[in-house]
């Protein structure tokens, strides 16, 4: 078993009898309490809008627009707390997410990984280790497995991998 942190992500790598794991943990704790706090709060304002629906049309987009905040801060909360664990098997990848210990598995064919490696997120400036995925309609979809990271830590992170015998393509 190997563990090593970075300062955007932490990894575990170790060899199973289904094949070669790397555990990629990025909490994001401050985050995290951030968005609770965030959504606790426009919870509690959408309730009070709730209460008001009956006296205008104003509040019912009022109270639409605090749900719709306090759902994104449920959103960012939960991605803050994601852990990531890919299983490189002769028959192909592993990719497990788990919620706080609530996993949900997915399998892919090893000719559908068309990269792995650092990426910038969308357009922005924003470096990501991802997971790249072909679908059958040659469309490609990003599993996201670390966010605001560099090139040289994803490097050092792949080459590890690598020594450690966990190989796809990037």
């Amino acid at each position: 078993m190997h563990n090593t942190t970075h300062p955007s992500f932490d990894y575990e790598i170790r060899k199973t009898p289904d094949g070669v794991q790397v555990a990629i943990h990025h909490y994001r704790l401050k985050r995290f309490l951030f968005s609770l706090i965030w959504s606790i709060l426009w919870f509690v304002i959408a309730s009070r809008a709730y209460e008001r629906l009956a006296i205008a049309f104003s509040w019912f987009l009022f109270f639409l627009l605090t749900v719709l905040l306090a759902s994104i801060g449920i959103f960012s909360a939960v991605r803050s707390v994601l852990s990531r664990t890919l299983t490189l098997m002769p028959s192909g990848l592993r990719v497990r997410t788990s919620f706080f210990g609530i996993p949900i598995s997915r399998f892919i064919d090893l000719p559908n990984v068309s990269a792995f490696g650092f990426a910038h997120l969308r357009h922005s400036r924003i470096g990501v280790l991802r997971l790249e995925e072909r679908s059958i309609d040659s469309k490609t979809k990003w599993v996201i497995l670390a966010t605001g990271t560099c090139k040289d830590e994803v490097n050092a992170f792949l080459q590890d991998a690598g020594a450690q015998g966990f190989q796809l393509s990037h």
